[in-house]
């Protein structure tokens, strides 16, 4: 099932993000309780328009593609690891 996902992600929804110089990424697919969780990345995860982008783009693609995900949650804001990253790279 990731691998459709992604499928549909590189088709019709990356295109759209890496224009503004984001992306996406899939955090975890829960087959059972069909649960698909996503981050946003690049400059898309501090966008003032991610919600709106989640909402119109991502989860309106992804339920018509995939009518059996029952919820998708997609994640903006930094990643725990690019705050490290910035982290370390403020303490010198």
């Amino acid at each position: 099932m990731i691998q459709e996902i992604e499928n549909v992600l590189d088709k019709h929804i990356r295109p759209t993000l890496q224009k503004d110089g984001g992306n996406i990424e899939i955090l975890y697919y829960n087959d059972e309780e069909k649960v698909l969780q996503m981050r946003l990345m690049g400059q898309c995860c501090t966008c003032p328009q991610a919600s709106h982008t989640s909402e119109n783009i991502i989860k309106t693609t992804l339920k018509a593609e995939f009518e059996e995900i029952k919820e998708i949650i997609v994640e903006t804001g930094l990643s725990e690891e690019m705050l490290q990253l910035a982290k370390q790279y403020l303490r010198g």
